[in-house]
């Protein structure tokens, strides 16, 4: 019978700790241009359409153009959220909007 060589068992590296997970932040909210008469494009659409979900837009379709019937309802909607009344779009109202 022939023997069959025997090789040295390979020494392995001790496992190495693997640090504990960490929560992952939730993302940040986007933040929206502060808006005002004659602004145009996707975010007066956007407005538009927060304004008409809380029934505060009468106009039954979008125009993107922030002219006098949005500044209208951007002023309800502001004394509405309890906040100075300028007919100018910002953060506080932003955020009260998407609620």
């Amino acid at each position: 019978m022939t023997e069959t060589p025997v090789t040295p068992a390979k020494k392995t590296a001790p496992a190495k700790k693997t640090a504990e997970a960490k929560p992952v932040p939730k993302p940040a909210p986007p933040v929206r241009p502060n808006l005002e008469d004659g602004a145009r494009g996707i975010h007066v659409v956007f407005l538009e359409t927060l304004l008409k979900a809380r029934g505060l837009y009468e106009r039954s379709n979008t125009s993107g153009s922030y002219g006098t019937t949005l500044m209208k309802s951007v002023r309800k909607a502001q004394s509405q959220a309890g906040m100075k009344v300028t007919g100018k779009v910002d953060q506080a109202l932003w955020a009260w909007l998407q609620k």
